[in-house]
């Protein structure tokens, strides 16, 4: 199952064992890869502790035509350019998905509006 291979994936990560975290990663995208959330996991957890910036935002860019609507995907991608200081596209896109759906507060999950 690929969420078998995304929890090893994750578990991996935590101890440093990065050939590990990215051979599950790896797999969990090759069982199921219309799951954008192991495109997320592979570059939150892997790709960019690495400093692999450009493969995450290749990931992510797969992720994102996955998912299009997904607000995971649209948060990992921001830092994704975030984290190649492509500070003015990772603005306007936040700026477009606050437009779009709101700001969540992911600590109490609520949504709310910015005015």
């Amino acid at each position: 199952m690929a969420e078998a291979h995304q929890a090893l994936g994750m578990e991996y990560a935590r101890d440093g064992q990065w050939t590990q975290d990215e051979r599950s990663f790896r797999r969990a995208i090759e069982l199921d890869p219309s799951d954008s959330a192991a495109y997320c996991d592979l570059t939150l957890y892997l790709l960019l502790p690495l400093g692999r910036i450009d493969e995450a935002l290749s990931q992510m860019r797969i992720a994102e035509k996955t998912d299009p609507l997904s607000g995971i995907v649209q948060n990992t991608l921001g830092w994704a350019l975030l984290s190649a200081s492509r500070y003015e596209i990772a603005n306007t896109r936040r700026q477009r998905r606050l437009s779009v759906w709101g700001e969540r507060d992911w600590a109490r999950g609520e949504l709310t509006r910015q005015s």
